[in-house]
């Protein structure tokens, strides 16, 4: 009973794909890079996921922080997105393929990418799909 109950990771990501245009893969391409940042536990709370923090322990037992993206930092690796950042964040965030993290250091919310996230992307390069920074800005 319990493999009936277990969430089927290939069904989420057709699921997902189906919900992608442009705009987000051009953001999951950018988010599927390491960010430029990294968030510790003391300087992160969670946002509407709340596995965030669980995660950001995760990387400080092996000290390690969790890469994540600010706005600008997006915005500064593909200028194109800036008209529709947040729908397009909140979007993928929605699908699973994103999560956010508050960054108090920064005072500003951050983004990074989900394991969900992270098998669209090797999926879409597998098919020659994945969209390249440069691609339609």
């Amino acid at each position: 009973m319990a493999d009936d109950a277990a969430v089927d990771q290939a069904l989420l990501l057709v699921a997902a794909l189906r919900e992608l245009e442009r705009p987000h893969l051009r953001l999951l391409h950018v988010l599927a890079e390491p960010g430029p940042i990294h968030i510790f536990g003391s300087d992160a709370r969670p946002g509407p996921n709340p596995s965030v923090l669980k995660a950001v322990r995760i990387a400080e037992s092996c000290g390690l922080g969790v890469p994540v993206w600010p706005v600008e930092a997006i915005l500064e690796s593909d200028p194109g997105l800036a008209g529709g950042i947040e729908a397009v964040t909140s979007r993928l965030e929605s699908l699973g393929l994103v999560r956010t993290v508050w960054d108090d250091r920064l005072a500003r919310w951050c983004w990074a990418i989900t394991e969900l996230g992270e098998a669209c992307v090797q999926h879409l390069v597998e098919r020659g799909s994945a969209a390249s920074p440069a691609g339609g800005q």
